[in-house]
C-alpha cells in the first residue's frame, strides 16, 4: 500500500518516538530550571499567593505572544513584506502588538486573579505588567534577531525556533516575576515609576504606529486577543487553584517543584499529537468517531506519559532534597503521585485532541492556529487539578 506524504507524516514511527523522547526530556530539564525558583521562594509565595496565581498565565502568555510574533515574522520574510534586516518599519508595529497585548492581557489577569483570590489589585497589576516587559526585553530581540539570522542562512525560522521560544519563555518568566515582586514589595516608589514609564512608552508607540499608517497593526492586535483572552481565564483558574492549595505546596515542596513541569510536559505531549491529528483531518478523516489511526496514538501517548512521569518524579525528588536539605515525601510516594496523575490524564488529553480538532473544522477555524494555545491552557487547569487532587489523596492515604 502506497501512502501519501501526509499519511506518512500522520503515522508514528520508532524514529519519531525516539525524537519525542529526546524533545520531552529537554522540556523536563527546562521546566525544572524555572520551577526550582518556586521551591526556593515557597515561603515568600505563601505570603503572596497571587504570585502563584499569575505565574501560569504569564508563562503561557509569553509563549503564545512570541510564537505568534515568530509566525508573523516567518510569514513576512517569505512573502517579502518584511525585509531580512533589523531596521524595518514593520518592527515598530510588532513591538506595538507585543506591548498592547501585554497591557490588555495583564489587565485581564489582574481582575480575574483579584476576583478569585483577592489581594492588592494595583500591586498585582504593577508586578505582572513590568515583569512581562522585562521578559520582552530578552524575548523580543532574541526572536527577531534569530528569525532574521536563520532566514538569511537558508533555514525556516518557525520550524527551528518554535520549541525554543516556548522553552525560553518558561525558563525566564518565573524567576523574573519572583525577582521583580521582591523588588516592588520592598520599594513602592520603583514600582510606580516603572509602571508609569511602561504606559508612556506604549502610548508613544501607538502614536508612531498611527503616524506610519500601520493600520494592519491594530487589526493584528484585535485578532490576537480573542484566543489569548479565552486561554487566560483557563490559566488564571489553574493559578488560583494552586494558590488555594498553598499550604499543601509549602508543606510538600516536591509538589510545588513538579506541578508546573507536569503541566508543561502534558501540554507538549498533547501539542505533538494534536499536530498529527490535524494532518488526519487535512487528508479527509474528519469524523469524530474513533478509528484505528486515531486510536493508534493513545498507546504512544501512554508510553511517553509514563516515561516523563518517572523523569519528573526522580529529578523533582532530587531537586527537592537539594533545595530543602531533605524531603518530607519518600521517593516511592513521589513516583506514585506523578505516575497516577499521568495515567489519569493521558486518555483525557487524547479525547480533548479529538474534540477540538473536530470542532475547529466544523466551525471553520484552522486547527493549526487555535488548537495549541487552547489545549495548552486547558491542560494547565485540568493537569493542575489532577495533580493536586491525586497528591492530596495519596498523601492522605499513606501518611495519615
Amino acid at each position: 500500500m502506497i501512502l501519501s506524504s501526509d499519511e506518512r507524516y500522520a503515522m508514528v514511527s520508532k524514529k519519531l518516538l525516539k525524537q519525542q523522547f529526546i524533545s520531552l526530556t529537554i522540556n523536563v530539564l527546562g521546566g525544572f530550571a524555572s520551577s526550582i525558583f518556586l521551591g526556593m521562594y515557597r515561603f515568600f509565595i505563601r505570603d503572596n499567593p497571587w504570585i502563584l496565581a499569575i505565574n501560569p498565565p504569564l508563562k503561557d502568555l509569553n509563549g503564545n505572544i512570541y510564537s505568534s510574533l515568530l509566525s508573523r515574522l516567518n510569514s513576512g520574510l517569505y512573502l517579502g513584506s518584511i525585509k531580512p534586516r533589523l531596521r524595518d518599519k514593520v518592527v515598530i508595529s510588532n513591538i506595538l502588538v507585543v506591548l498592547s497585548t501585554l497591557v490588555i492581557t495583564s489587565t485581564i489577569i489582574l481582575f480575574t486573579t483579584w476576583i478569585l483570590i483577592g489581594g492588592d489589585s494595583l500591586l498585582i497589576f504593577e508586578a505582572a505588567l513590568p515583569s512581562m516587559i522585562f521578559v520582552s526585553i530578552i524575548m523580543y530581540p532574541f526572536t527577531s534577531y534569530s528569525s532574521i539570522y536563520l532566514y538569511r542562512h537558508g533555514y525556516e525560522p518557525e520550524s527551528l525556533m518554535l520549541p525554543v521560544v516556548f522553552l525560553l519563555s518558561d525558563i525566564i518568566t518565573t524567576p523574573v516575576l519572583i525577582g521583580y515582586s521582591l523588588l516592588v514589595l520592598s520599594n513602592n516608589m520603583i514600582r510606580h515609576i516603572v509602571f508609569i514609564l511602561i504606559l508612556l512608552v506604549t502610548v508613544f508607540l501607538a502614536y508612531i504606529s498611527y503616524m506610519y499608517r500601520l493600520r494592519g497593526t491594530f487589526r493584528t492586535i484585535g485578532e490576537s486577543q480573542l484566543v489569548l483572552i479565552f486561554c487566560l481565564f483557563l490559566d488564571v483558574g489553574a493559578g488560583a487553584f494552586l494558590a488555594r492549595n498553598i499550604d499543601l505546596l509549602v508543606s510538600y515542596p516536591f509538589i510545588i517543584l513538579t506541578v508546573s513541569v507536569f503541566n508543561g510536559l502534558m501540554g507538549s505531549l498533547t501539542s505533538i499529537y494534536a499536530i498529527r491529528q490535524n494532518v488526519l483531518y487535512h487528508i479527509g478523516l474528519t469524523s469524530l468517531k474513533p478509528d484505528k489511526k486515531k486510536l493508534s496514538y493513545l498507546p504512544y501517548m501512554y508510553v511517553l506519559s509514563i516515561y516523563t512521569s518517572f523523569l519528573i518524579s526522580i529529578i523533582g525528588y532530587a531537586l527537592t532534597y537539594i533545595v530543602t536539605g531533605g524531603s518530607v515525601l519518600s521517593i516511592g510516594i513521589a513516583i506514585l503521585i506523578s505516575l497516577v496523575s499521568s495515567i489519569i490524564i493521558t486518555p483525557i488529553l487524547w479525547v480533548l485532541i479529538q474534540i477540538f480538532a473536530y470542532l475547529s473544522f466544523k466551525i471553520g477555524f484552522d486547527p493549526d492556529n487555535v488548537m495549541s494555545p487552547i489545549l495548552t491552557s486547558m491542560i494547565d487547569i485540568i493537569g493542575t487539578i489532577t495533580y493536586i487532587v491525586t497528591a492530596n489523596m495519596i498523601i492522605s492515604a499513606i501518611l495519615a
